[in-house]
C-alpha cells in the first residue's frame, strides 16, 4: 500500500492510497490491476458519503475472452463513484488521478501522480512466400491447395508471412522474469466468391472479426527474436464452378503480459496483412490466374485491443 498524496482536513489526513500487487514506488505497469482508495488517516475521520474519481485515459475495466474463445473484447467503462475503483492502464506516462469526496456536507479533494510503464518492442512482418496452386503445401496429403506460403523444399517450410518480435525494452519494469508477449491474430475479412458452370455467380457469407484458431495464437515469450508465422490456404474446390476468388485480411496484434497476480494483456504493436487469388477451371484442371499478398501496416504502435465475435479453425500453421 502506497500513499500518493494527502491534504490535512480538520485534524485528519485525507489520503489517496494505491493498492496493487507489485508497486515500484509510485510506478505501475500497463496491464497491471490498479485499485486506488481515498480514506482518512487515521481511520477515525468523519464518514465519507460520496466519491468521484478522475482517472486519465487510457484505462479499461477488463479484457474479456469467453471460455470457449468464441468472443473477445475490451470492456472500457468502470465505476468512478466507488470508494475503490479497479482498472488497468493501457498507455504509459505520468498520470494524475484525483478523488472528490463529500464528508459532513463538505466537498474535499485528494490527488496524486502515478508513473505508468509501457514496454517497447519491434514487431516486423515480412512476406517470404508466394501464392501457389499445387500439392506442395505443408498441410497437404496429396490434394491440391490454393495457399499463401507453406511450400516445403528439402524439408523446410517457407511460410507466407513471418512476424518477428525483437528489441524488447521493459523500461525498468522489475519482474520475476515471467513477463512476456503474446500474438493474437484476428481474421478481419474472409471472402469466397465464384462463377458456376451455368454462368451464375455465388458469394459465401463473408467472415469478419474472427479469432484465428487459438487464444493466444502464439506465445512469443520474452520477444527477443521469436517469430510468429502463417500460411493460410483453401482446398476442396467445388466441381460445378469455373472460377473461384478467395481473399483474406488479418490483424496480428502483439500483446504484453505483465508479471503480476492480477493482470490483463495489453496491445503493444500490430501488423495488418492480406492475400487474395483467383483460379479458373481450364482444360479439366484448376489454374491460378491472379494473386496478391501485401502488408499494409507494419510494426505499428497500437492501443486497440483485438476484437472478435467468432472463432475460425483452419489448417493454418
Amino acid at each position: 500500500m502506497k500513499t500518493i498524496n494527502l491534504r490535512i482536513v480538520a485534524g485528519s489526513s485525507l489520503v489517496l492510497l494505491l493498492f496493487a500487487s507489485h508497486v515500484l514506488g509510485l510506478t505501475v505497469v500497463v496491464g497491471q490491476k490498479v485499485s486506488p482508495a481515498c480514506a482518512w488517516d487515521p481511520s477515525s475521520g468523519p464518514p465519507i458519503t460520496n466519491f468521484l474519481w478522475t482517472i486519465p485515459a487510457y484505462a479499461v475495466s477488463n479484457f474479456y475472452v469467453a471460455p470457449d474463445l468464441s468472443t473477445g473484447m475490451v470492456i472500457e467503462p468502470f465505476p468512478l463513484t466507488n470508494s475503490t475503483p479497479e482498472y488497468y492502464w493501457v498507455d504509459g506516462g505520468n498520470k494524475k488521478i484525483s478523488c472528490d469526496i463529500t464528508s459532513m456536507g463538505q466537498k474535499l479533494q485528494s490527488d496524486g501522480h502515478i508513473n505508468v510503464i509501457r514496454p517497447t518492442i519491434d514487431f516486423i512482418g515480412s512476406i517470404n512466400g508466394s501464392v501457389e496452386l499445387d500439392t506442395n503445401y505443408a498441410g497437404s496429403s496429396g490434394e491440391v491447395y490454393l495457399h499463401f506460403g507453406g511450400s516445403v523444399n528439402n524439408g523446410v517450410t517457407n511460410w507466407g508471412i513471418n512476424c518477428t518480435a525483437s528489441n524488447p525494452n521493459l523500461q525498468g519494469y522489475d519482474t520475476n522474469s515471467n513477463a512476456g508477449f503474446w500474438v493474437v491474430q484476428i481474421i478481419t475479412g474472409d471472402n469466397l466468391s465464384g462463377i458456376k458452370n451455368d454462368g451464375s455467380s455465388h458469394t459465401n457469407a463473408p467472415i469478419a472479426n474472427a479469432l484465428d484458431n487459438d487464444y493466444p495464437t502464439k506465445n512469443l515469450g520474452a520477444g527477443n527474436g521469436t517469430v510468429f508465422f502463417d500460411a493460410p490456404s483453401i482446398s476442396g474446390f467445388p466441381t460445378n464452378y469455373v472460377q473461384l476468388s478467395k481473399s483474406q485480411s488479418f490483424r496480428t496484434v502483439l500483446m504484453f503480459l505483465p508479471d503480476e497476480s492480477d493482470y490483463i494483456p495489453v496491445p503493444i504493436k500490430e501488423i495488418d496483412w492480406n492475400w487474395s487469388a483467383t483460379i479458373a477451371f481450364t482444360n479439366s484442371q484448376w489454374v491460378l490466374t491472379s494473386s496478391n499478398a501485401t502488408i499494409t501496416v507494419n510494426n505499428q504502435d497500437t492501443l486497440t485491443f483485438p476484437f472478435w465475435m467468432s472463432r475460425t479453425l483452419n489448417k493454418y500453421f
